[in-house]
Parts: C-alpha cells; structure tokens; sequence
C-alpha cells in the first residue's frame, strides 16, 4: 500500500544513489526518516494505510490534511516524502 510504498522510499535519493546498500540498512534510514517526524503523525499514516474503506484517492486526500496538521518545520519534509512515494508507486 502507499504508506509501505512512502515508507521504503522515505530516505528517497539518498538510499537509492547506493543500490548496493543492503535492505537492513535501507530500514534503519526508514525508521531514522519516520521517527524524525510528530510520532502522532506516523500513527495517523498508518491508520490511514490500514483503512480498507478508502480509495487510493482518500487517502492521498487524507495523507495531505494530516501533513497540513504538522509543524511547518516538518511540513516541506513530509510532502517531499509523499510525492516521493507516489512517483514510485507510478513506476
């Protein structure tokens, strides 16, 4: 689902510029990029990931007014983390 697809890819660029990085570490800079956010923030991702009566559409909508609730700080972070996401979910 996106928030596994956000959640890989959540180190983006950085990550993948080395593909020879083993998976175990490509999770520890997952878990580093999630726990730098509001705690309540990834919990909320989640439960919208979870939710099977949503369409993909809701919950993009949904993922959007939950980065909308976040510090400003943490904001420009988290939609470069969605759009991340989704362009890979596209590929």
């Amino acid at each position: 689902g996106m928030f596994r697809v956000l959640a890989i890819f959540a180190i983006s660029a950085v990550a993948l510029a080395d593909e020879k990085q083993d998976f175990a570490a490509l999770r520890e800079k997952v878990q580093a990029t999630l726990s730098s956010f509001d705690p309540a923030f990834v919990q909320k991702l989640q439960e919208i990931e979870k939710n099977f009566d949503l369409s993909r559409n809701q919950k993009i909508a949904q993922i959007t007014e939950a980065i909308a609730a976040l510090p400003a700080d943490q904001q420009a972070k988290a939609n470069k983390f969605k759009e991340f996401g989704l362009q890979k979910e596209q590929e």
